[in-house]
């Protein structure tokens, strides 16, 4: 998305450098609605932080929960020192990962879809960061936004994050989309997309087991007859064929082999 000056507000650091406006109080009460929204969907817990950023002032206005005992800074910290603290405390290479992929694709949905909507979709995603420890720290961060309705760009975000480091092990970013239906009786919540992104290009590459198994897969072959061939259990071939789904992004065997195709690995 490239607006008549060139800014590229596909890449998050242009979106907030480029940022100005003056305040709005209907903004103000659209976010406070859309926080109570939010909080009747997802009751936040002891050991999470709930955020709210304000994209145009470049600040946090709201910071409360376990700043402390999981970042270690104190809220305040976040409040006076703006959006250039949680970009100095992101781990660099997710940081790209969200700068490149996961931000832009948030806002090509939001180009896809009506204002009105927006704010019924839930962005989880999982990155690591740094405390004031210097320890590196895993977290999960579920958000959703207030937009513009003239430009579908992002006003506001608010959110939780929870410490997941005991859970998560490697380095892996997953991406889940889900959408809420407000017109629902009972509280519904369905999965739109998942997506697989890994900082370190080399493990998105294909083993060459991997590769072998797919040329199988190619010739039609299904996933017991590979078993046999690799003498390996069905469960073992099953883990290769969704860690090749994983790291290419795809979501079945067609797309995968077109995948492989496009990108001349078979």
């Amino acid at each position: 998305m490239k607006t008549s000056t060139g800014i590229n507000y596909l890449d998050f650091t242009n979106r907030i450098h480029h940022l100005k406006r003056d305040g709005d109080i209907e903004e103000l009460l659209q976010i406070i609605q859309q926080l109570r929204n939010y909080k009747s969907r997802f009751p936040i817990f002891q050991n999470e932080i709930f955020f709210v950023i304000d994209y145009a002032r470049k600040r946090h206005i709201l910071m409360t929960g376990n700043v402390e005992e999981i970042i270690g800074y104190h809220p305040q910290d976040f409040l006076e020192n703006g959006l250039a603290m949680i970009i100095d405390i992101f781990q660099k290479d997710d940081f790209k990962v969200y700068n490149d992929h996961i931000y832009s694709s948030i806002l090509e949905l939001f180009k896809e879809q009506h204002s009105s909507e927006h704010g019924n979709y839930i962005f989880e995603f999982n990155y690591r960061m740094q405390t004031k420890s210097k320890h590196n720290i895993s977290v999960l961060q579920r958000s959703s936004y207030v937009t513009d309705p003239s430009t579908s760009l992002p006003l506001f975000s608010y959110g939780t994050c929870l410490d997941i480091t005991s859970y998560k092990k490697d380095d892996s970013i997953i991406k889940r989309i889900s959408k809420y239906d407000p017109e629902a009786p009972v509280r519904r919540i369905e999965e739109v997309s998942t997506d697989y992104f890994y900082p370190d290009p080399q493990k998105a590459i294909l083993t060459k087991r991997e590769i072998e198994m797919l040329k199988w897969v190619s010739d039609g072959l299904s996933t017991k007859q590979i078993a046999a061939k690799f003498h390996l259990s069905l469960n073992t071939v099953m883990n290769h064929r969704k860690n090749m789904l994983r790291k290419t992004n795809t979501k079945n065997a067609a797309e995968l082999i077109h995948f492989a195709i496009v990108n001349h690995i078979l």
